[in-house]
């Protein structure tokens, strides 16, 4: 990844980032329509079990018999898609409609455990409420039951959408992120071309920061560098210029006394004792003046540390 552009990079993070934001809202999404779905099965499931109790209660004021009057509540109230039945208080069948149901599919052998709970059964899944109520002095349970392929139903084709819907929305959103990322990172291309165009002479910079947001921080840390190699290279040239003029001097000399010495076919011992002198004293001050060059170089490349003191007090 690091041979792609700044521009590719950060396109690529951000779709990186949205697949993520869009796996957890998908996740969301599909967990909360099944929650909001079971709450609408719930919902019909105790409308229906109370409309059930409702009219048997009416058929146990006008009928003795318990059986004959569930048969009749469940012929009233049943409804196609969904099953129900009514028990007696040892889990006898009283009345039921279950289609292609069992009764054992849905409730557990002997007395069923009230509440609402889901069970697999060979027809799918189904959501199955147990309500036991006391009507006239008869113990009865209601257990109506629904279906939840339409729940299932609901949740596949919401996941065929997201599916087709979530790569489309990633490729606008790399196309939007990619064209973003060249709007946000015009202005940095712009300042490099400026950038190679500077002399290292001169005063010329990025010129003034024409805005305070992060751009206008690097132009000025920007102007402040260049300012700062400028004059580094101008302390290095006068440093290059006076160690020069330091050398010139003992060389110079050096070289006069020997030209001097020689001018002639013989001299004197003590005139040739007088050029050397004149030679070693001035290499002596030349190995000092090296030395302290190389002193100086050293220390500009962190060989020595620095350590503040303070000089009235040493005086």
């Amino acid at each position: 990844m690091s041979s792609l552009s700044l521009r590719a990079r950060l396109t690529i993070w951000y779709v990186m980032a949205l697949v993520a934001i869009l796996t957890v809202f998908a996740a969301g999404v599909l967990a909360l329509q099944r929650r909001v779905g079971m709450q609408r099965i719930d919902g019909a499931l105790d409308a229906t079990a109370a409309q059930l109790t409702n009219m048997l209660h009416e058929e146990l004021r006008e009928l003795d018999a318990p059986k004959l009057a569930a048969e009749e509540s469940v012929s009233v109230i049943a409804s196609p898609g969904n099953a129900m039945a009514i028990l007696d208080r040892d889990g006898g069948v009283l009345s039921a409609r279950l289609g292609a149901l069992s009764l054992t599919d849905l409730v557990a052998g002997g007395v069923p455990a009230s509440g609402i709970r889901t069970v697999e059964t060979a027809h799918g899944a189904w959501r199955v409420h147990v309500d036991p109520r006391t009507l006239e002095g008869v113990d009865v349970f209601f257990v109506v039951a629904s279906p939840l392929s339409d729940l299932a139903r609901d949740q596949r084709e919401l996941r065929q959408a997201m599916a087709l819907g979530i790569p489309i929305a990633l490729l606008l959103a790399a196309a939007g992120g990619l064209w973003i990322a060249s709007i946000g990172l015009r202005p940095v291309t712009a300042m490099a071309r400026r950038a190679v165009a500077i002399p290292l002479t001169g005063e010329d910079d990025l010129g003034a920061p024409v805005r305070d947001d992060e751009l206008g921080q690097l132009t000025r840390a920007f102007n402040g560098l260049v300012g700062r190699l400028r004059a580094a290279l101008q302390t290095q040239r006068q440093f290059m210029a006076d160690a020069s003029h330091e050398l010139r001097s003992p060389v110079s000399v050096i070289r006069a006394a020997a030209d001097v010495a020689l001018s002639r076919r013989s001299r004197d011992e003590s005139e040739y004792r007088e050029a050397l002198t004149i030679a070693g004293a001035q290499s002596c001050r030349l190995g000092t003046l090296v030395e302290d060059m190389l002193v100086l170089a050293r220390a500009d490349a962190g060989g020595y540390p620095f350590r503040p003191i303070d000089f009235w007090k040493k005086l």
